[in-house]
């Protein structure tokens, strides 16, 4: 009687299991009501106002240029690039590479902000057509059109 007491209930347990997945293997995608925005930013030219509400400051204006799956630019002090790649909405950037100048000033923490802000996938919001947000991993990058 035991034996057909777990034999049934270990067939209701995996009636309701989720399907076994290998360590590292991605989850499936849900599905979402509405299709994410396309928003399209090759070949665009930006320069980055604030990270996280503070003003981009530096020895140069921070820039971020996206060209040909390339993001590239200068983030106050280094230059930097490095591929990224854009699925709807959702922004991936890197591996970046950057130069590695020392300097003081805004330009030195506007470089200490941007490079983690850059982690992770960021989420693009087209505010105008001069104006775009980067948000992810607590962070947000605030840029407008330069070109």
């Amino acid at each position: 009687m035991a034996v057909l007491a777990l034999a049934i209930l270990t067939g209701c347990a995996a009636s309701n299991a989720q399907p076994s997945r290998s360590p590292g293997q991605a989850r499936p995608p849900k599905a979402s009501a509405s299709p994410a925005p396309n928003v399209d930013i090759s070949d665009t030219n930006w320069r980055i106002v604030s990270i996280d509400g503070k003003n981009a400051t530096g020895a140069r204006q921070p820039t971020m240029m996206f060209a040909g799956g390339w993001i590239s630019g200068n983030a106050g002090c280094n230059s930097y690039s490095g591929p990224y790649s854009l699925d709807g909405d959702s922004l991936s950037v890197g591996p970046l590479m950057s130069s590695k100048k020392a300097c003081v000033g805004g330009g030195m923490d506007t470089e200490l902000t941007l490079f983690p802000a850059l982690l992770g996938t960021l989420v693009v919001d087209r505010i105008s057509a001069e104006q775009l947000t980067l948000t992810g991993s607590g962070h947000q990058i605030t840029l407008r059109r330069a070109d």
